[in-house]
């Protein structure tokens, strides 16, 4: 983005402003949607000029972003081309924006969008289960139940205690309901489950809230006498 000053060519007092004032300060985005891993770069490249397109040496540009990134600026000052190149590394997937200025006149300025997109796998967090005693069922519902979940990304969930349960899938058609506890047609399937033997890994078919979501799988009570209460570990493995 550039900053133009409508004023120019007027000079003061009809426009009382700065000579710099009549600067340009462009700024292009060289690299963008970088991962989130501390080390990969997003960056931007900005060249200064005067009304006449001439590069402007040696005039210091400051800079603030919002967000978590870390700046990585080798000088504040502009080469003799104009230009000064800015890059940026983080460790949380977010969008941020990256404000420059000139420091003799501020208002010529250019603000830049860029992102930091996650790297897999996401620890999405810990979820505890609690299974009552007698003929009770759970499936993805239960599990996933307080995150946001992405349409074509994997899942994976682990330290289910799956010796202390049966496992089994619903009828085509038919969906685990956590609420009413049966094999439901009213609600689609919302996963691909990519294991016949254990509820996940899956691949989500929708986007939603977990907890608004089915899927067939669904492991049931075997120690019918005895509630039990076990805590899960859910994983993001990306885009399959």
């Amino acid at each position: 983005m550039e900053n133009k000053n409508s004023c120019f060519p007027e000079n003061p007092p009809n426009c009382p402003i700065t000579p710099l004032a009549n600067y340009t300060l462009d700024a292009r985005v060289v690299a963008n949607y970088a991962p989130a891993d501390g080390a990969s770069l997003n960056g931007v490249h900005y060249t200064l000029s005067s009304p006449v397109n001439l590069p402007v040496a040696n005039q210091r540009l400051d800079f603030s972003v919002n967000g978590s990134p870390d700046l990585i600026i080798p000088t504040y000052y502009t080469n003799n081309s104009g230009v000064l190149d800015v890059g940026l590394t983080n460790e949380t997937p977010e969008s941020v924006q990256l404000s420059a200025s000139l420091a003799a006149d501020p208002t010529i300025n250019a603000i830049s969008d860029l992102s930091f997109t996650p790297v897999y796998p996401v620890f999405l967090g810990s979820v505890q289960v609690t299974v009552p005693a007698g003929a009770y069922s759970f499936g993805l519902q239960e599990m996933l139940r307080p995150f946001n979940i992405i349409a074509g990304h994997r899942y994976r969930i682990e330290d289910i205690p799956s010796a202390n349960f049966g496992f089994g899938f619903c009828p085509e058609n038919f969906v685990h309901d956590q609420t009413s506890q049966t094999c439901n047609s009213a609600f689609p399937n919302d996963y691909d489950h990519l294991s016949t033997t254990s509820i996940t890994p899956v691949r989500a078919l929708r986007s939603g809230l977990g907890g608004d979501l089915h899927s067939r799988g669904y492991y049931y009570n075997l120690t019918t006498p005895y509630a039990q209460i076990f805590t899960v570990q859910v994983y993001d493995d990306g885009p399959d």
